[in-house]
């Protein structure tokens, strides 16, 4: 007997160097490549956060951007621990300074932001691990954790300064008291789940679909007292968790009761709007019409978990909603409505891979209850067999793109090598056509600098409309140095009016000498397939000459390919250009 004791408590503390094992993989894979573009800032959406951080230390707040949010107040206080480090070793003496360091050295800051959400992304799986050992047993929670660990959109996703990630995260930590909710009942459950469902709720709009996982749980909770339907609605624990809720959500995201009818008005046309986009929203006439979403997420879940991986998962939300058992129908129903929501959304151009994260950790723990149940009636070693297997078999694909993804962004980026030929090759000051807006380009290109001129022009357009960004672009005055270019910026077809591509002859007639564009990316890219007909007159007129390509590969050079082009004609310029 002593004997069989000793052997348990030995698989128990190597449980625990297994958990230890996987965190740190999950970390190294989220870590693994998150300098990707610096000094550069190559990726999309991330300064909202970052910028919004930085104004409410100014003392500014904003209170229009109501979807989205919350993960700002984590940065704000990040950022100020960094300006006093940076105060008390004397890198900087002011706040002034500090700002100016930001603008003039942005990367520090993001790499902050990115090392938060790849912790954050850890903590997730580390929560997918404490649910499914509460629900099934350790063994499951570690397979479930694993799952998570190498799950391909989840862990490329936790590189990034967006809101997602967090709000999975909270999205998680709410289902596990909303478990504890259906094994308890206590009090305490229904405050914590409302806490962090209204935190999931103010970093991001969608996750007030936890209100129905939540109402599950609470019912089961209830299902054996007499007054169900009174206790449902209007019982103590459901009056409490409800304010708790609305005070996080008002508190946390103040601007959404000043713009209340705008969420609406958003909502109402996301999902009940008939009218072509063109007639709905004037910018979204050139978007190519978008999937049947419900496709669309279905192979966005397949490519982040792997087809062996996903398919396995499918079974086990059959094998979930067949056994009937309540925590798994708590999971299930977050989500089967949160995929059913986004499947339904009619919005043209607003759907992603990343926005199915909240869900992933379902399906891992779904998956991992299934397979810890298949190999439970073996015997000890032969379970511990199958299982490696198994799940080696599951996680191979999905780990190896990870491993592959951050490999290769651990190298240099074509933008950042077209960035060094055109300093080197294109004389400063020259006009260059670009895609951006107003005054800088878009961070999915090559990152020229603007001239002082343009940026000044700019600064007068932002007085009067956008107080906020006048002050950014004075500071950036006060720092800007190296090569600076005449750019013409363009935007895709939802960007603002002045900014929509023209015909080639007109940029001629202006005097535009130089073009950087990404041409492969056009050819499928939803918002930009006007773009692909604009690359095509380039290659078919003569007075337009190919410099230079920088072409991606799989392993070792991340980023779009980049064409820079050259137009010889002189029929429209004062000087000649230079030829090459």
């Amino acid at each position: 007997m002593d004997n069989i004791n000793k052997s348990f408590n030995l698989f128990n503390e190597k449980k625990h160097y297994i958990l230890f094992l996987i965190l740190a993989a999950a970390l190294t894979l989220r870590i693994w490549g998150m300098w990707h573009g610096f000094p550069y800032l190559y990726k999309v959406d991330e300064g909202h956060e970052v910028l919004r951080a930085m104004r409410l230390g100014t003392g500014s707040f904003d209170f229009n951007r109501i979807v989205k949010g919350g993960y700002f107040y984590l940065l704000f206080v990040e950022y100020a621990i960094y300006f006093l480090i940076l105060k008390i070793v004397g890198t900087v003496q002011s706040a002034t300074e500090f700002a100016q360091m930001f603008i003039r050295e942005p990367w520090s800051f993001y790499l902050i932001g990115r090392i938060t959400t790849a912790l954050i992304g850890t903590l997730n799986v580390f929560i997918v691990y404490l649910i499914g050992k509460e629900i099934y047993s350790k063994k499951a929670g570690l397979i479930a954790a694993l799952f998570l660990a190498v799950n391909f959109l989840h862990a490329s996703n936790s590189q990034n300064i967006t809101v997602d990630v967090p709000m999975a995260c909270l999205a998680t930590i709410a289902l596990l008291y909303a478990i504890r909710i259906v094994q308890s009942g206590e009090n305490s459950c229904y405050i914590k789940a409302a806490f962090f469902s209204g935190l999931a709720v103010i970093t991001k709009m969608p996750a007030i679909m936890l209100l129905v996982p939540l109402a599950v749980a609470h019912y089961f909770n209830i299902s054996k007292e007499d007054h169900k339907l009174k206790e449902f609605f209007f019982g103590k624990k459901t009056v409490t968790a409800l304010l708790i809720f609305m005070a996080v959500v008002c508190l946390g995201n103040p601007g959404l009761l000043l713009k209340f009818s705008k969420v609406v008005h958003n909502v109402l046309y996301r999902f009940f709007s008939d009218a072509p986009s063109s007639l709905t929203n004037p910018r979204t006439q050139y978007l190519i019409d978008p999937p049947n979403l419900f496709l669309y997420y279905f192979t966005a879940l397949k490519t982040a978990m792997g087809l062996p991986l996903f398919l396995f998962s499918l079974a086990a939300t059959v094998y979930g909603m067949y056994r009937r058992n309540k925590e798994d129908i708590v999971l299930i129903a977050f989500m089967l409505i949160y995929y059913i929501v986004f499947s339904l959304s009619r919005d043209p151009h607003q759907y992603y891979p990343r926005y199915m994260l909240p869900i992933l950790p379902v399906l891992a723990l779904l998956s991992s209850s299934l397979l810890s149940r298949m190999t439970s009636k073996f015997s000890f070693n032969l379970q511990t067999a199958i299982l490696l297997i198994s799940v080696c078999v599951l996680v191979i694909e999905p780990g190896y793109r990870i491993i592959l993804r951050d490999y290769r962004y651990s190298h240099k980026d074509t933008r950042t090598f077209a960035k060094e030929w055109i300093e080197n090759n294109i004389p400063a000051n020259s006009k260059v056509l670009i895609e951006g807006s107003r005054t800088k380009p878009i961070n999915t290109t090559v990152p020229l600098q603007n001239s002082r001129e343009n940026i000044l022009k700019s600064i007068e357009n932002y007085k009067d409309e956008e107080p906020g960004k006048e002050k950014y672009y004075e500071f950036k005055l006060g720092v800007l140095s190296g090569v600076t270019y005449d750019l013409i910026m363009i935007g895709p077809p939802i960007g603002e009016p002045d900014f929509r591509l023209k015909p080639l002859s007109h940029y001629k007639k202006i005097g535009v000498e130089y073009m950087v564009l990404r041409p492969d990316l056009y050819i499928h890219h939803r918002k930009l397939k006007k773009l692909k007909s604009f690359v095509q007159s380039l290659k078919s007129d003569p007075e337009v000459k190919l410099l230079k390509r920088f072409e991606p590969d799989r392993l070792t050079r991340p980023g779009p390919a980049i064409e820079i082009y050259q137009i010889k004609s002189e029929k429209y310029l004062k000087t000649p250009n230079k030829v090459y």
